[in-house]
């Protein structure tokens, strides 16, 4: 029988081949590294104190550890100086974003946190 991590993996690799989109991490030191995502943007919804409402989504990225390999990210993310360039859409268009914060889910992948980064008029 095969060990938990390894069943992890396998999970992980089948998702990202049925859900995956295209992407290509930008490293600030440097480099165009491309791997296969799984994007996720939840929408969510905050009702204030006096009853207003605030909406917004929380863009991420699920990346298999496996992946990541050779990909020299920063760490510590402070300042943020990472991009990915992703195609949400899987049609060839990429949006990109700055790497907020990353954070491995004990499981053989990590979840990317992500913020649009605004296009130059």
């Amino acid at each position: 029988m095969s060990s938990f991590p390894t069943l992890a993996d396998d999970i992980l690799i089948a998702s990202r081949d049925a859900l995956g989109v295209p992407a290509f991490f930008r490293p600030a030191s440097g480099g165009t590294f491309p791997v296969t995502v799984i994007w996720d943007n939840p929408y969510g919804q905050i009702e204030t104190q006096s009853g207003g409402v605030i909406e917004s989504s929380f863009p991420s990225i699920g990346v298999r550890d496996a992946d990541l390999v050779g990909i020299p990210l920063d760490d510590t993310l402070d300042p943020p100086g990472d991009e990915v360039d992703v195609d949400i859409k899987d049609d060839g268009n990429l949006v990109t974003y700055q790497i907020l914060s990353k954070e491995p889910d004990g499981q053989a992948g990590t979840i990317f946190r992500l913020q649009a980064v605004p296009v130059s008029p």
